[in-house]
């Protein structure tokens, strides 16, 4: 009997992988996902490289996500729109937020915000592509 009910995404973020740059990664990947409509979706119109589309493939392929997405050989297929998803091992996510930021010298200060607009930009690029297809 599962705890959560199925229309809950649960993501385990310590298992995502072994290392804390890895699970951040998957975990931001996982985000491109989330509340996109049921459509199917391809690593191009999801902006993912090759290494960031095999590494949400593998997560998918385990079988993590089953009620909301499918990897078929032409992309993945959104079944239903992930709204609600749970977190859990919080505390090692923010371990792993405040382990890659003490790695990162203040020279970097920059990069790191270019990289979190970077992040926001192509953030409210995909909601706003969202829309226009609603």
């Amino acid at each position: 009997m599962a705890i959560w009910p199925e229309d809950v995404l649960c993501i385990c973020y310590p298992e995502l992988a072994s290392s804390s740059e890895e699970r951040l990664q998957i975990l931001g990947l996982l985000g491109t996902l989330l509340n996109k409509a049921p459509n199917s979706y391809t690593a191009g119109n999801l902006e993912l490289g090759e290494h960031e589309w095999k590494a949400i493939g593998d997560w998918i392929t385990q079988g993590h996500g089953s009620y909301f997405w499918e990897l078929k050989p032409q992309g993945i297929q959104i079944e239903r729109t992930c709204e609600k998803h749970i977190i859990i091992g919080t505390n090692q996510l923010f371990t792993d937020l405040q382990h890659v930021t003490k790695n990162k010298a203040s020279s970097t200060k920059q990069m790191m915000f270019d990289d979190i607009w970077s992040i926001a930009r192509k953030y409210i690029a995909t909601e706003l592509r969202s829309i226009e297809t609603d």
